[in-house]
């Protein structure tokens, strides 16, 4: 940690965002460096009442519209993983608390990447390991600055760092073992074009070495092109669900093997269904089987395991329905693979703020699913009734045009057959109708039970 402070020393630094990271790292900064000056650049200029700082004197802050033109007048800029930059000319003076642990808690870290089951994957591998009395502690992403752990970490603490595509952008390093789990069009809004998207998230595997590891899913083709990249110096170790051959950890006669050896019975009762919660087990049991983790420790978390709330959680049966509350899907592949995990589908309410990712694929899903009722809402809601209509094969299906999630929750209780589901699964971010896909499954909720 002295070395952090000591990379600061004498510099000129900025925060660049001041939410919860930027706050993490101000705190960080302050708790060894009373006496410098910090600058703090974010576009909304109420933060210079924000509690936390408003008797601070030693800061010089840069907000409103042009707060990124501050960047040029510092040595060193600790970026925010929300912060969108539009000059690159002076990417080599940000830095991140992803990088700065990345570059001096390298061999500790284990960091997980994905689409979609990021926080599925690092929950249940930071407990199983915890349950086999191994020191360890859980960042990133997942909501947990790296800043805020720092103090806990000791020579032998494992580090399971959550990394999302803003995290990964713009750093020079990548942990000791990475996973990557799937890779599907996302952000494009953010990132332009899927092959930046793609290259982001690259960068968790780019700069390992020869003693560093890769696990990865190879029935990703996108994942699987990044492994046999002919630049990758680290070992790699592979899943699959669609073959046995060639792979270190795959599916036999209802088990999960590693590499010969039976570990965990699929047929075990546990709270993590469908084929991509398969694969998220699958790599966090690669994994485990690396640390030498016992498969009775392996078995007994994966049984126990909860899924975090918004990831097809079951919120009640109501008048013979049973409503899931699936708001985490925020593209269109979690949402296809729902519908097949729960099986008994009569209505999908669907739809929020557009990605700008392509809704045909689930769209030709949609109408060959069992699905009766597709109830769509907000700006791509329109984008896929238009699509469904335009769709000779949708005419037995009841697709409707909602005004919002109020009026679809109102619908689906008529709608949806006694004994069967509703799923609001939107494939589609929820910005502009809600604060984020929290928010939105709490409102569901809320609806659903009212």
């Amino acid at each position: 940690m002295s070395l952090i402070y000591d990379e600061m020393k004498g510099k000129k630094v900025l925060i660049l965002g001041f939410g919860r990271e930027g706050k993490s790292t101000y705190n960080f900064i302050r708790k060894e460096l009373s006496d410098i000056e910090i600058g703090i650049a974010d576009k909304n200029e109420d933060i210079k009442n924000d509690e936390l700082i408003k008797d601070d004197t030693k800061l010089k802050f840069h907000l409103g519209e042009d707060y990124l033109n501050s960047i040029k007048d510092y040595d060193m800029v600790i970026k925010s993983p929300g912060i969108v930059l539009d000059d690159l000319s002076q990417v080599d003076k940000i830095t991140s608390q992803t990088n700065i642990f990345l570059k001096y808690y390298n061999k500790n870290i284990i960091g997980v990447t994905a689409t979609k089951g990021k926080t599925t994957t690092v929950t249940l591998l930071t407990q199983i390991i915890k349950a086999a009395g191994l020191d360890v502690i859980l960042v990133g992403n997942v909501g947990i600055p790296a800043f805020d752990q720092i103090e806990n970490i000791k020579k032998d603490t494992l580090i399971v760092y959550e990394l999302s595509s803003f995290q990964l952008e713009y750093i020079p390093n990548s942990p000791h073992i990475a996973i990557m789990l799937n890779m599907y069009q996302d952000h494009l809004e953010i990132h332009k074009t899927f092959e930046n998207y793609v290259k982001a998230k690259s960068n968790i595997v780019r700069y390992q070495g020869e003693d560093d590891i890769f696990v990865y899913n190879a029935d990703n083709e996108v994942v699987s092109n990044i492994a046999n990249d002919k630049n990758l110096r680290s070992k790699t170790w592979n899943i699959s669900q669609k073959t046995n051959i060639g792979v270190n950890t795959y599916i036999e006669d209802e088990y999960i093997m590693y590499n010969g050896e039976k570990v965990y019975d699929l047929r075990n009762p546990r709270n993590l269904i469908g084929d991509h919660n398969k694969y998220n087990m699958m790599a966090v049991i690669t994994v485990c089987k690396i640390l030498n983790i016992d498969n009775d420790i392996i078995t007994e978390n994966i049984n126990k395991y909860e899924p975090k709330p918004h990831r097809m959680e079951y919120v009640g049966t109501y008048g013979g329905i049973r409503f899931y509350n699936d708001s985490m899907a925020t593209i269109p592949e979690p949402t296809m693979e729902a519908i097949k995990a729960l099986k008994d589908v009569d209505t999908l309410i669907v739809g929020g703020y557009d990605k700008c990712t392509g809704y045909t694929e689930l769209v030709e899903f949609l109408i060959t699913s069992n699905v009766s009722n597709i109830l769509c809402m907000y700006i791509t809601g329109k984008k896929i009734y238009d699509m469904l209509m335009d769709k000779a094969e949708s005419k037995n299906k009841n697709v409707m045009l909602v005004e919002g999630l109020e009026e679809a929750v109102k619908v689906s209780k008529k709608a949806t057959a006694k004994g069967k589901i509703c799923l609001m699964s939107p494939a589609s971010a929820s910005f502009g109708a809600f604060r984020n896909y929290m928010e939105r499954g709490d409102i569901f909720r809320e609806l659903v039970k009212g």
